[in-house]
């Protein structure tokens, strides 16, 4: 029978997207300790930004921006396509011109390709990633119950239990 197999499909296509907006939000989850992490025991210093630029991220615009600075040690650093929120991105840039020049950031020392965090946007980067973390579980725990509905409606439509009649 033709329905219950095309329900049968498209429940495996919503336990893919269940699983995907999963994904998400576990990468989004891991984003916001790891900022939580260079917050609490990351070294301060002062970056230049080389550059920024708006980029597309799973859709939405998003900004980065490329930094340089000299770490403890005294030793150059560069960091490219660190993440800002759009507001912090407002701040630092008017009429497509970078207005800020400098930002303080914390930088993990005993590791030089873990990404600084740039101070004063951390914690609104820190709730933009929650947001995304709370709609990318809810997103998927919805496309998890249209897959169980659409399994028990094909094994209900396929058992012949339902029948129509003129």
């Amino acid at each position: 029978m033709l329905v219950p197999r095309v329900l049968r499909v498209v429940a495996w296509i919503f336990l893919l997207a269940a699983l995907v907006c999963a994904g998400f939000g576990v990468w989004d989850w891991r984003e916001a300790d790891r900022i939580s992490a260079v917050q609490a025991g990351g070294e301060g210093a002062i970056a230049r930004i080389d550059s920024g630029r708006r980029v597309s991220w799973k859709g939405a615009a998003a900004y980065a921006i490329n930094l340089s600075w000299t770490d403890g040690a005294r030793k150059k650093r560069q960091a490219q396509a660190v993440p800002v929120t759009s507001s912090y991105a407002g701040e630092i840039v008017r009429g497509g011109q970078l207005v800020t020049l400098a930002v303080p950031i914390k930088y993990m020392v005993d590791d030089p390709t873990a990404a600084p965090v740039v101070v004063p946007d951390a914690d609104r980067r820190k709730a933009e990633l929650s947001a995304r973390v709370y709609w990318f579980v809810s997103l998927a725990f919805a496309a998890l119950l249209v897959f169980v509905g659409c399994r028990v409606a094909a094994r209900v439509w396929g058992s012949g239990q339902v029948q129509f009649s003129r």
